[in-house]
């Protein structure tokens, strides 16, 4: 999203290579101002907001760990998932699969290769990936009533909406690249 595009450009105009400078007050900065969007009662800014973090998590193992271990990050990406409107639960599920699949930093993507434009640098093994990614997708399930998350997507899956069953699929699709997801 251009918030993203912005946060990321910004930070790589300095010449910081790990979290201990001054991203760490822009990120939480960052992170509280798109949660605070998420929150708002606008729907542009709700998804705005909701894709910023997505993309910001979604850009190294260290960004994505950030967020999964921001609780208040989480829980707020994860309420979406209880509006009435059906456009924001599609949203949410497609950003939590794209977060839970890990797929731009696992097997060779950026924070293996070293390429990440974020401010997080660094590399993470694959059993490290595969716990954030776990960690992140029995939070969904925890968030929504201390629920099983597998059985919340599959109840979701027996609902009549297309998009909402397909998005449901891609994050179930996205914790079965690893192996607690084919437990």
């Amino acid at each position: 999203s251009a918030l993203s595009a912005l946060f990321h450009r910004a930070l790589s105009s300095s010449v910081l290579t790990s979290v201990g400078h001054e991203e760490d007050h822009v990120v939480p900065i960052f992170v509280e101002t798109m949660i605070t969007n998420i929150e708002s009662d606008t729907e542009n800014a709700r998804v705005s907001g909701l894709n910023a973090i997505v993309e910001f998590a979604s850009s190294s193992f260290e960004a994505c760990k950030y967020i999964t271990e921001n609780i208040k990050a989480v829980e707020t990406m994860v309420s979406l998932l209880r509006s009435p409107k059906q456009e924001t639960k599609v949203a949410a599920l497609y950003g939590l699969a794209e977060m839970v699949s890990c797929s731009k930093f696992r097997d060779g993507g950026p924070a293996s290769s070293g390429a990440s434009e974020t401010v997080f640098m660094g590399s993470a093994s694959s059993s490290d990936v595969e716990a954030i990614s776990s960690s992140l997708f029995d939070k969904i399930g925890r968030i929504l009533g201390n629920q099983d998350t597998l059985g919340l997507l599959l109840d979701i899956l027996r609902q009549p909406f297309s998009e909402i069953r397909f998005a449901a699929m891609m994050l179930i699709q996205a914790a079965a690249c690893f192996g607690y997801g084919l437990q």
